[in-house]
């Protein structure tokens, strides 16, 4: 579990990491286990980097394949669609309330 990943989603702070070839900046808002057994987190990407679907959209980014973590000064608020406990994860480590 990587406490960084669950300071952001508590703090609501947008969060950047690398993933598949780029920065990314991200706003995260759950963080667990998925059905297969890896740590995931689900997110909103606001910019940055995106190998095939383009930004502004979810992202499930699988933790141990994404780098450099660093949260940023800058809050969001908790994106329109999003849903609690998210039914891909078995475990849930951090995720916002609503």
């Amino acid at each position: 579990m990587n406490p960084l990943i669950c300071n952001a989603i508590n703090e609501q702070h947008l969060l950047q990491l690398w993933w598949e070839g780029g920065a990314r900046i991200v706003q995260p808002h759950a963080y667990g286990i998925n059905t297969k057994g890896n740590e995931m987190l689900r997110c909103w990407q606001v910019s940055g980097y995106s190998r095939r679907d383009g930004n502004k959209k979810w992202k499930p980014i699988l933790v141990d394949h994404a780098h450099s973590f660093e949260i940023l000064d800058d809050t969001f608020e908790t994106h329109f669609e999003y849903r609690m406990n998210d039914k891909h994860m078995i475990q849930i480590f951090a995720q916002i309330v609503l």
